[in-house]
């Protein structure tokens, strides 16, 4: 990676972690704060009509924006075919979504759920209308522009969200939400990036994008299935009231783990793309990108897993107890996931797209087939389901990447070994700290502060085992700087 590329993206990186550590806090407050206005029941509706939306999304943008980022060379042209393209792709999908609301009580028999997604639908416009400009930044690694758009659109979706919950507007407060923060979006997107608007017909222009944009577009298809099979089960089989428990405890487990990991690769595509079929360097960046995910999330996973009783006591309250085991099984299924995005990631900013489709469809089977072996086991059940899945589909990705980028056997033990290593350390250590904590009779709010704490200085003594020493100096040496783990490395030392 040239110096130039390697500092636009150290500092995309940084812009992108700011914006996440700031969205990160802002959704655990939210979320404390609507767990405690708003009952299950109303998490659970606007569950499944974002199913509902997901769905439609993915077709409805083509894989436009991933295809003008991943597009080595770009023009006007091709910029008017995208946004020409996503205007009315997104105009087709609001109508169709807002004309066949109806038929969503099959994925969740409660009939408020028809007006949720028919007020939802307007999305498709919003997204479609914000669509290129968001690639555009993202292709020119302007991630702190990117930082400010999200930071503020995330602030009106806080405000005007509690707003409206303190005045009892029950579930239509987190529909208003999320179209305000979309809102917020289009218009700071556009503001920012003020790209050709007139629209453009031309085939031999249209082409080569649509040719990448439809295979992501059904690669993301599959993947929103085989991430959404869950909710569209529970929804389906059981009820809207455990739909909401698991999908708060859901939340709970991946929004410190995805907002780390989204800060990275958001960087990380734009990044590759510009140095495609250069596989040496692409190796090293590989091993370097999963070895550092891995010291991140996993100690995570470990702190989430000792800590689920006090995390769900605190954060949502007595009403959710039963989110504890779900969030416990889930505290390792998330990193596993997030570590699978990155191989597909690495896949198509290469252009090679076949593996990924015949991997996730094999997912999408799997998961299948494991949801119906555990379907009797309720929502414990489908999270087992889920590890396994992403355990599966992890290996599975290392597997096609190694392949991709001559990866030996040697190579990845060296960094399952760490993981396995920092999991045990990380675990005893919390699980200890946990079992004193209830043996003493003080506020659960303490505690949960308590078990933070000496996650923070657990997690800190796990980097001076010698393999995690030694991925930190070669993270110091080098092109692709982590800031984070660079300044670790210097306090240690």
């Amino acid at each position: 990676m040239s110096q130039n590329l390697a500092s636009k993206t150290a500092t995309g990186v940084k812009w992108s972690t700011i914006s996440t550590v700031y969205s990160s806090a802002l959704q655990i407050v939210y979320t404390s704060i609507m767990g405690h206005l708003l009952d299950s029941t109303s998490f659970g509706i606007v569950a499944s009509a974002g199913v509902i939306l997901r769905f439609g999304m993915y077709f409805a943008q083509m894989g436009m924006g991933q295809a003008i980022i991943q597009k080595k060379d770009l023009n006007v042209l091709e910029i008017r075919s995208a946004f020409t393209s996503s205007i009315l792709l997104g105009g087709l999908f609001f109508l169709l979504t807002f004309l066949f609301a109806d038929f969503s009580v099959v994925l969740l028999d409660n009939n408020q759920i028809i007006d949720v997604v028919r007020a939802l639908s307007f999305n498709f416009i919003l997204v479609g209308l914000s669509s290129t400009s968001l690639s555009l930044l993202k292709r020119e690694l302007a991630f702190k522009k990117l930082a400010v758009i999200e930071v503020v659109s995330y602030t009106g979706y806080l405000i005007v969200g509690v707003g409206l919950a303190f005045n009892d507007f029950g579930v239509w407060s987190l529909v208003f939400a999320t179209l305000c923060q979309s809102l917020m979006q289009t218009m700071g997107s556009y503001l920012t990036v003020r790209h050709n608007i007139k629209p453009f017909f031309d085939w031999n222009v249209y082409k080569p994008l649509f040719q990448f944009g439809s295979k992501v577009s059904i690669i993301s298809f599959m993947e929103f299935i085989g991430s959404n099979m869950d909710t569209m089960l529970i929804g389906k089989l059981l009820n809207a009231s455990l739909l909401g428990i698991y999908n708060r405890a859901f939340m709970l487990v991946n929004l410190p783990m995805r907002y780390i990991t989204m800060s990275i690769s958001k960087v990380l595509y734009p990044s590759l793309s510009r140095i495609q079929n250069e596989s040496a360097k692409l190796k090293k960046i590989f091993l370097l990108t999963i070895s550092v995910a891995s010291i991140l999330l996993f100690p995570i996973s470990a702190g989430i897993f000792a800590s689920a009783e006090n995390i769900i006591l605190t954060v949502l309250g007595e009403d959710w107890v039963q989110s504890i085991i779900i969030l416990k099984i889930l505290a390792f299924a998330a990193p596993l996931d997030l570590l699978s995005h990155f191989g597909g990631v690495f896949c198509e900013a290469n252009n090679k797209l076949n593996p990924k489709i015949i991997l996730q469809f094999s997912y999408l089977v799997l998961l299948a087939t494991l949801f119906f072996l555990l379907k009797d086991y309720g929502i414990q059940g489908v999270a087992i389901g889920v590890l396994i899945g992403e355990l599966s589909r992890f290996l599975a990705y290392m597997v096609v990447v190694g392949k991709m980028l001559h990866i030996s056997f040697k190579e990845y033990l060296n960094i399952l070994l760490s993981i396995v290593i920092n999991i045990a350390f990380v675990t005893a250590v919390m699980l200890g700290i946990s079992y004193s904590l209830d043996l003493v009779d003080i506020p659960i709010l303490f505690k949960l502060l308590i078990q933070i704490a000496s996650g923070a200085i657990t997690v800190l003594l796990m980097l001076k085992i010698p393999n995690n020493q030694r991925l930190i100096l070669s993270i110091r040496e080098s092109n692709f700087n982590i800031p984070f783990l660079n300044k670790i490395s210097s306090f240690l030392n």
